[in-house]
């Protein structure tokens, strides 16, 4: 119950020294519009016969995407997209999964990438890894995952139930990344992940899905909600002393729940 108690108030410290950080959100969508004209479009199999479709069952975008007619040589179905003509490096992202499936599939937010194009996809990816019930943060290099720059914190491996509605938060200040998943209609956090890494440090931001298996047949969806995006001011020293410290003791007292 201790570490319970500390846990929430390590990330209750957190997330206040962030939310001073931000002033307002550079981008904010709901998707009421239902267009993506404030978007470019990634689907990269549309050419080889295999293109993503993007809907909006209601208040979302909705990302379906079939499998690869050529997973082997094409990599596997994946689609996303990114807000048009910006670069964001210090940025808090923020969004709602409405709705997914189950099964060998990633939904998340793809941060600070350079180049959109087969085996050229490179940056920052938040979200959750449904083949392995894993919330991450993990870097990505030529579209392929190198694992993730961050440890589940919160709570080991999840089980989600589809249908579950989750809102993700995340930060990038300097290279630190932090995030948390939680369910939105209790308010609980699921779960929180920290690591650091500063390989990339400017990029376009967006959502995105993919299948996690070369194998035939396969197909992922998901129903994104409540986008944002927002420049974070570069912190005074003392606010991101706040920040480091309240991670710090996130994290141990994570450690010490498990031990």
């Amino acid at each position: 119950m201790k570490s319970t108690v500390l846990l929430t108030r390590s990330l209750t410290t957190v997330l206040g020294a962030i939310s001073a950080l931000k002033t307002h959100a550079d981008f904010s969508d709901d998707f009421s519009s239902q267009s993506l004209a404030n978007y470019t479009v990634y689907n990269p199999l549309a050419a080889f016969g295999t293109p993503a479709s993007f809907v909006f069952p209601g208040a979302g975008l909705q990302i379906n995407v079939p499998q690869s007619a050529l997973p082997t040589q094409l990599g596997p179905g994946r689609a996303g997209a990114f807000v048009n003509g910006q670069s964001y490096g210090n940025v808090a992202v923020s969004y709602d999964i409405l709705n997914s499936g189950t099964g060998k599939q990633y939904a998340g937010a793809f941060v600070e990438i350079g180049t959109l194009g087969i085996g050229q996809v490179s940056g920052y990816t938040v979200g959750y890894d449904y083949s392995a019930n894993e919330f991450l943060i993990a870097k990505v290099v030529g579209e392929v995952t190198q694992g993730p720059i961050s440890q589940t914190a919160a709570s080991g491996v999840l089980a989600l139930t589809p249908g579950d509605v989750l809102h993700v938060d995340y930060s990038d200040i300097n290279g630190q990344q932090f995030a948390t998943l939680t369910d939105k209609t209790t308010g609980k956090v699921l779960s929180s992940v920290s690591g650091s890494d500063a390989t990339f440090t400017q990029g376009s931001v967006g959502l995105g899905v993919a299948i996690q298996s070369t194998q035939a047949g396969l197909t992922a969806t998901t129903t994104f909600g409540n986008f944002s995006v927002t420049t974070l001011t570069v912190p005074e020293p003392s606010t991101w002393a706040l920040a480091v410290i309240g991670l710090g003791a996130l994290v141990w007292s994570a450690r010490q729940r498990r031990a």
